[in-house]
């Protein structure tokens, strides 16, 4: 998980995520991250996923 192309922001206890993720197990990762941080009231999700580039592979695992 990489943290660049994405905002984050924290207020009155809300994380809310702006930006790219490259996958939607990314954008789950990031939401389970944020939720064990204590004092995390809820987590507002804006990212979108990137659209892959022509004859790039994608993330390999």
């Amino acid at each position: 998980m990489t943290l660049p192309r994405k905002g984050v922001t924290v207020k009155h206890g809300i994380v809310s995520f702006r930006g790219e993720v490259s996958s939607p197990q990314e954008r789950q990762a990031l939401r389970v991250v944020a939720e064990r941080v204590p004092g995390v009231k809820g987590v507002e999700d804006h990212t979108r996923l990137r659209k892959p580039v022509a004859g790039k592979a994608g993330p390999e695992h």
